[in-house]
């Protein structure tokens, strides 16, 4: 995967993944979060850098960045 300059100014431990192992690292991208996903996400978000969480859920960081908000959007609409 070509990641953009920006984005490995942002995360630049990205550059560390081969490409043959995008696909191991990052093999969630297209499954659906699940509740346990998305309880883990709440539980550690803020506690552990985006970096683990990443690797802990299979997921890229911006997907990480982007299921926060709409977790925290869903609580906010909820209260």
């Amino acid at each position: 995967m070509k990641l953009s300059k920006r984005t490995l100014r942002r995360y630049p431990w990205l550059a560390e993944i081969q490409p043959d192992e995008w696909d191991e690292v990052f093999d969630h991208r297209s499954v659906p979060w699940s509740q346990e996903d998305d309880d883990y996400l709440l539980q550690w978000y803020g506690r552990d850098s985006v970096h683990d969480l990443s690797y802990a859920l299979g997921r890229t960081p911006w997907s990480i960045y982007e299921r926060i908000k709409q977790l925290r959007d869903q609580q906010q609409q909820e209260a």
